[in-house]
């Protein structure tokens, strides 16, 4: 059991074409998550623990349609799954999936007569080292 938090600098995105052919391109420059964590350890999976997350995510999303843009934080949820393998005391490798959804992004303006906007999704495939802090009652590892 535990408290997860990352964040992530780069540009992912992806674009849309709207009902009257206007194109709505929207773009992340900046994504975290803020989860909690529970693993099973157990003798049975020996030095694997699988584990489960859910929590926040948020993100600095910039949305336009031509010359009209919108960049705005926007918060929603994550939920994922993975595994830990303890490498030595206290020390594991993580390789987890997320999926993050920050939900209906405004493309900057009006576009065919109405609001436009896009629904903001994003899986993630990650892997990481990860050092454990103190121990719980009980903590195996």
């Amino acid at each position: 059991m535990g408290i997860d938090a990352d964040v992530g600098f780069g540009g992912f995105g992806g674009r849309t074409t709207t009902n009257c052919g206007a194109v709505c391109e929207a773009t992340n420059t900046t994504f975290g998550t803020v989860r909690g964590t529970l693993g099973l350890a157990s003798n049975v999976f020996h030095r694997f623990i699988p584990i489960v997350t859910a929590g926040i995510a948020y993100g600095n999303v910039r949305a336009d349609i031509g010359p009209f843009e919108s960049t705005n934080w926007h918060v929603g949820h994550v939920e994922g799954f993975g595994f830990d393998y303890v490498l030595t005391h206290g020390m594991f490798f993580e390789l987890k999936y997320l999926h993050a959804d920050l939900g209906n992004v405004p493309c900057g303006g009006v576009g065919c007569g109405s609001n436009t906007t896009v629904h903001f999704t994003d899986n993630i495939i990650g892997a990481s080292i990860n050092f454990q802090i103190g121990k719980f009652a009980g903590s195996k590892f």
